[in-house]
């Protein structure tokens, strides 16, 4: 079960980070909201250490990938933690 969940975690990571970087540049416009939210994220991810590979049990080598990803999740605001939860909670029961 734990190799289903990271597969899951590691699929809406990559969703995040590449929904984000169409969304800063999005419709043909520089988007400073949206880069402006990626930069705050990524500070506070490379300040407290959040790294979200690690925390689903992945034990990579650095933990650069895993800040700047949890960084990406975290600048889609609360929504998607909302979707990322109750998309493990489905898949416990």
């Amino acid at each position: 079960m734990q190799g289903l969940k990271q597969l899951i975690i590691l699929a809406i990571l990559v969703e995040a980070i590449w929904e984000n970087g169409k969304m800063v540049w999005e419709g043909g416009k520089f988007s400073y909201d949206k880069l402006g939210a990626l930069l705050v994220a990524l500070m506070f991810a490379f300040a407290l250490q959040a790294d979200l590979l690690s925390l689903v049990g992945f034990t990579p080598r650095h933990s650069l990938p895993g800040i700047i990803g949890s960084a990406f999740i975290i600048s889609r605001g609360g929504n998607i933690v909302h979707d990322l939860i109750d998309k493990i909670n489905y898949r416990r029961e």
